[in-house]
């Protein structure tokens, strides 16, 4: 059931109304009231004669004209939208001018006011957009902890694949507090606090792969190697897992330990007593051998490789061990 909508107001009020709020002249008024005088005179202003405003259908607005003490005596004109100004379209609930839509915030007629929506202008509400930051290329980090990847930058789609802790990873780009990486043929989005950024130059331990590489300062790799770690089933002599940065550097070292003495000319410490060096008393690295005749937790280089390792790495480079 349709309400009706009637705004009961005086002549000076709309006048006013059609003046001051939607700024055209009072001449104008002729517009809206097409049987009166287009000359409006204070007279007409002060003359104590009703105007009904019906707002029932939202395409057309009836205007009313009342004589005092003659209330059912109408004497005004319906207007449509198409007799108003161009600029002013006359809805059942609002008046938009110039695309704004303009509403009365209040009605004074006989020392009552009457409140109602204040004026608001129509605003079109702009969608936030996504903050996306492209990484510079051979920008690298590791995670903090063994992690799945996501499809998106959200908890909602996780792939099938999983990263080791500490794993080096290629930053790609930021996106709502989500990373986007590849890492080893794999690609997807991982929790911003989830990854550690690498700046300057580091070492990579891959044992799974028994590969040593180092990347400079720029991202680029400028050494790859063959390695022997620590005897994995073994957790005295097993290579620990993690960050960690060259504390110590040496030439010419006994390395000793329980049950062992070894003589190396090129040394690099980074935890504890685990280290890089030259082995010169095996023949072949990498592969499996590490699985079974590892080393006591230190990373074992061919003698060819080692001097060239030690000339790169500084005190202070960080060193990343992963599976």
């Amino acid at each position: 059931m349709k309400k009706n909508k009637k705004l009961r107001v005086s002549k000076r009020f709309l006048a006013y109304l059609a003046a001051g709020v939607l700024g055209f002249s009072l001449s104008n008024c002729s517009t809206i009231f097409p049987e009166h005088d287009t000359n409006v005179s204070q007279e007409d202003l002060d003359d104590e004669d009703d105007i009904t405003i019906d707002l029932s259908d939202s395409k057309e607005a009836k205007v009313f004209v009342h004589e005092k003490g003659k209330d059912d005596n109408i004497i005004g004109n319906s207007a449509t939208n198409s007799s108003i100004s161009e600029d002013i379209v006359v809805t059942g609930s609002s008046i938009k001018k110039d695309n704004s839509t303009v509403t009365p915030s209040s009605i004074v007629e006989d020392n009552t006011v009457v409140t109602g929506p204040s004026i608001v202008e129509s605003t079109e509400v702009e969608k936030e957009e996504k903050i996306i930051y492209n990484y510079p290329k051979n920008t690298y980090g590791y995670t903090v902890k063994s992690i799945k990847l996501n499809k998106t930058a959200s908890n909602n789609k996780k792939t099938k694949n999983k990263l080791p802790a500490y794993q080096k990873v290629k930053m790609v780009k930021k996106e709502d507090g989500w990373i986007l990486v590849k890492s080893e043929g794999k690609k997807g989005y991982i929790k911003e606090n989830n990854i550690k950024k690498i700046n300057g130059k580091f070492v990579e331990i891959d044992i799974s792969g028994q590969k040593l590489r180092i990347y400079n300062k720029a991202g680029e790799l400028v050494l790859k190697s063959n390695i022997v770690s620590g005897t994995d089933t073994s957790s005295e002599r097993r290579s620990d897992r993690g960050a960690f940065e060259i504390f110590y550097k040496a030439t010419n070292k006994e390395l000793k330990g329980p049950g062992y003495s070894s003589f190396v000319k090129y040394f690099a410490a980074y935890n504890n007593g685990e280290g890089l060096h030259d082995a010169t008393w095996r023949s072949s690295f990498g592969g499996n051998i590490y699985k079974y005749n590892g080393s006591h937790g230190c990373i074992n280089l061919p003698p060819s490789v080692a001097p060239k390792v030690y000339k790169k790495v500084d005190v202070g480079t960080r060193v990343i061990v992963h599976d």
